[in-house]
């Protein structure tokens, strides 16, 4: 009886850690991004449960979005602005709705 216990008792301490040290929603989001021939790249982090993206050609600017619904949005005077992780590809796709079509741009590894 003391064995299963001991066995339950480990079973029960090592899914706590796998699940206390699992990734938070939006983390394939972040890393470098870029697109061939490019010369800057797009960096994307996390603040709290805000996402930065600058630019190595402009590091001075912090575009801040947010986490809705499997995509990274930003919605502001200046228009809206969608990402989305292709994980096939390792790729994310910048795009502004209602636009056919959106910037590609792979993980930079």
């Amino acid at each position: 009886m003391k064995r299963i216990a001991f066995v339950t008792l480990i079973a029960v301490g090592a899914s706590s850690l796998f699940v206390s040290c699992g990734t938070k929603a939006g983390d394939e989001f972040i890393g470098s991004w870029k697109a061939a021939g490019d010369i800057d790249t797009t960096v994307i982090s996390r603040r709290g449960d805000e996402f930065l993206v600058t630019n190595t050609g402009d590091p001075s600017t912090h575009i801040p979005l947010q986490y809705e619904h499997g995509l990274l949005v930003m919605s502001d005077a200046n228009g809206e602005l969608e990402i989305r992780y292709d994980g096939k590809r390792d790729a994310i796709t910048a795009s502004v709705p209602g636009f056919p079509v959106g910037l590609v741009l792979p993980r930079v590894k």
